[in-house]
């Protein structure tokens, strides 16, 4: 499991010098497939972004200069994509640095969330699709021009412009950032945390809800269980009831939360894969992630660090069949604690009648260690009053972690030896024949992965 180093630290309110009232004209410009693609925020012509949300139609591409952004926004449209603006660099482009806060006063003080989705099936917000449908039924690849509309250059990949720098903020104690009530929308490479201390990171509501997370990161919140006044649930890192949300690549990490925990969810299937929760501490939650009545499935996660006081993960299943079930499968448990050491280390599951039921948790291929200060699988790492406990599907690694792929931490050390030299290059070659390692964790394998390792290597590709 990788770590991300989105830095709260690291925001920058610099507006995009290029980006002069009288440029693009005109504005929206016009795209060959009918859409149009409008440059919004600060120096052009429309400094309200919730302006051209309403007047744009299904298919725009709204692109938003870098800066800071005190603005509730909504959004109900599909296929559109919301981003941040792309500045040239060597080899591709760069995403601009772009943050929305939600107003904590003035005319939309009463919102309370930063960024409200309905709908919008096939929307993007933060990096654009990978690829684009378009209208006749043609898929291309989603290419960008550097410095946006300049003439100078040629396109380029989406995939190969860098950062994550697009974010969402919430600064009161019951405030959120992100709010998606049924939405079908996907949010990529984004931060999500509260600005100045306080507040939750995302809602998520409605039985119809698909909202996806690709690459984004809930980090430095304190999210209590507050009410939010919108709909009465309570205010966590990530609120979840009912839907089938997914996380891909997630992290969630040095937040702190009360008796609702860190993540909660009542109802619904939420997958998460390749996802990190990390050094989350909820000692007054019973876990730091907790669920009643839902079935999440959990894909090759990483469990670490983290504080509660019943369990890491606490499932009440009271309601839930025994056809369906919360499943962890290829996942590490490491380092958590409960209170007094007791308890669930790692997964605590109660319910109001268990008899005679099937266990609806199941493990599989996953590791266990040092949860509550055991070694290897604890006694209590799972506690659960099914009998069995719980079903194990592959073995489960009883004496410590499951092997995850090297990962030095440095960008370009592609063999995790602590150093970017040519054996690193060696290594590319060897594999793919090809300047093609995902060494900066796109998620994808291209060009800029080498000049990744070029940048740090001080060298050149022939």
């Amino acid at each position: 499991m990788k770590k991300f180093a989105f830095a709260a630290t690291a925001i920058c309110f610099a507006t995009v010098s290029a980006l002069g009232a009288e440029w693009p004209d005109p504005n929206p410009a016009p795209n060959g497939d009918g859409t149009n693609t409008w440059y919004v925020g600060n120096n052009t012509q429309y400094p309200i972004i919730q302006d051209v949300l309403d007047a744009c139609g299904d298919g725009d591409e709204i692109v938003v200069a870098g800066g800071l952004y005190v603005e509730s926004l909504s959004i109900d449209n599909n296929d559109v994509t919301l981003r941040p603006f792309c500045s040239p660099t060597k080899g591709g482009g760069y995403w601009d640095e772009v943050w929305f806060w939600n107003p904590t006063e003035g005319f939309e003080n009463d919102n309370e969330y930063a960024m409200y989705v309905t709908g919008g099936n096939n929307t993007y917000i933060g990096r654009p699709r990978m690829l684009t449908q378009l209208p006749n039924t043609n898929v291309v690849t989603t290419m960008i021009q550097p410095g946006e509309w300049s003439p100078m250059g040629a396109p380029v990949d989406v995939q190969d412009v860098w950062g994550d720098n697009f974010g969402f903020a919430s600064r009161s104690i019951d405030n959120v950032a992100i709010y998606s009530d049924n939405g079908q929308a996907t949010f990529q490479d984004c931060g999500i945390t509260s600005a100045e201390g306080f507040g939750g990171g995302a809602m998520i509501t409605g039985d119809a809800n698909t909202t996806q997370f690709v690459n984004c990161y809930f980090f430095g919140t304190y999210a209590g269980g507050q009410t939010f006044d919108l709909n009465g649930e309570p205010v966590c890192v990530i609120t979840i009831r009912g839907g089938e949300s997914q996380f891909h690549g997630c992290y969630v990490g040095d937040n702190e939360g009360g008796e609702s925990g860190i993540v909660n969810q009542v109802g619904g299937g939420t997958i998460w894969y390749d996802c990190g929760f990390d050094d989350n501490f909820a000692m007054s939650g019973e876990g730091t992630y907790r669920c009643t009545g839902g079935t999440p499935a959990f894909y090759q996660c990483d469990f670490s660090y983290n504080h509660s006081r019943e369990g890491t993960v606490y499932f009440d299943s009271t309601g839930v069949d025994g056809a369906r079930f919360m499943n962890f499968v290829e996942c590490n448990f490491e380092a958590n604690s409960t209170s007094g050491d007791q308890y669930g280390g790692a997964v605590q599951v109660v319910c109001d009648d268990c008899s005679g039921d099937a266990p609806e948790i199941s493990f599989s291929d996953c590791g266990f260690d040092d949860n509550n200060g055991n070694m290897g699988l604890g006694l209590y790492d799972i506690d659960s009053p099914y009998f069995p406990e719980y079903r194990i599907a592959g073995d489960i690694n009883d004496g410590g972690l499951v092997a995850d792929a090297p990962d030095s931490g440095i960008a370009g050390d592609v063999n995790a030896d602590g150093l970017v030299d040519t054996t690193d290059l060696d290594e590319l070659f060897a594999m793919l024949g090809t300047c093609s390692h995902d060494s900066d964790y796109s998620g994808d394998v291209q060009i800029g992965d080498l000049l990744d390792l070029i940048a740090v290597y001080g060298n050149s590709c022939n």
